[in-house]
């Protein structure tokens, strides 16, 4: 896994993150797809391979986990929770600084990976347009979740700010602890 300082995601995370995978593809009403299945466990491996690669400081498996356990804590709210939990599993999944076209190609992989796993076309056309919308945070007509997908994108934009900026101040302060220890000694 890659290490993103005080928050990076370890090897229990994982495990953590293959159960709620597991959990969103199980769901009956989703997918005829099981765990166990060569499939689901190839999915799961690439979206993690995806997330873990070098230079994720934001779009990585930290954001995944923290955007996961927000949609859970307003599940009730969402007319489709499974549809938003594929959505955020995939919706930075290609992430290269230098192109300006992530967010069609990472819904690109999601319509290529739901079909894959069998996901039903109502649910894969719905993630889709959950990822594509994050490219412009505009909410259209008949996705009654998209607004909440996007409230928890933008929710999970403004959390990495402040642990960036909380990392730089730890840094500070254990670098200055450091040269004040080494000055009383």
């Amino acid at each position: 896994m890659s290490d993103n300082g005080p928050f990076h995601v370890n090897d229990d995370d994982v495990v953590l993150l293959l159960s709620e995978w597991h959990s969103t593809v199980n769901d009956s009403s989703i997918s005829r797809v099981r765990s166990g299945d060569a499939s689901v466990e190839e999915v799961f491996r690439s979206l993690i391979k995806l997330y873990s690669s070098a230079g994720r400081f934001y779009h990585n498996l930290s954001h995944i986990k923290f955007l996961l356990s927000s949609a859970l804590a307003i599940r009730e709210r969402l007319a489709d929770y499974n549809a938003v939990r594929f959505a955020i599993w995939f919706h930075d999944a290609i992430y290269d600084t230098h192109r300006t076209d992530n967010e069609r190609l990472s819904a690109g992989l999601a319509v290529d990976s739901l079909r894959q796993l069998d996901v039903p076309d109502p649910t894969v056309r719905l993630v889709r347009e959950m990822i594509v919308a994050t490219e412009r945070h505009e909410v259209s007509e008949g996705a009654p979740d998209l607004g909440a997908f996007l409230a928890l994108a933008g929710l999970g934009r403004f959390t990495n700010s402040i642990r960036r900026r909380l990392e730089k101040s730890m840094r500070g302060c254990l670098e200055r602890s450091t040269t004040k220890n080494a000055r009383e000694f």
